[in-house]
């Protein structure tokens, strides 16, 4: 499995108008965590899922 911020960065990289995701890690091993999302690619029920969850937040943002 992955874990939460593997699943988070995968989803971010998932979007074609993101070309670049940074990520705030303070310890090494939390860039392994954040590297192991590198490659993967989410299956689309999960990203449409993951695009649902976060839709009020966009209304918020726009």
């Amino acid at each position: 499995g992955k874990t939460p911020a593997q699943l988070a960065f995968a989803w971010v990289l998932s979007h074609p108008e993101v070309s670049v995701a940074i990520s705030g890690a303070d310890q090494p091993e939390q860039l392994d965590d954040v590297l192991g999302a590198v490659g993967w690619r989410l299956d689309d029920t999960t990203r449409q899922r993951l695009d649902e969850a976060s839709a009020p937040l966009q209304m918020v943002l726009d």
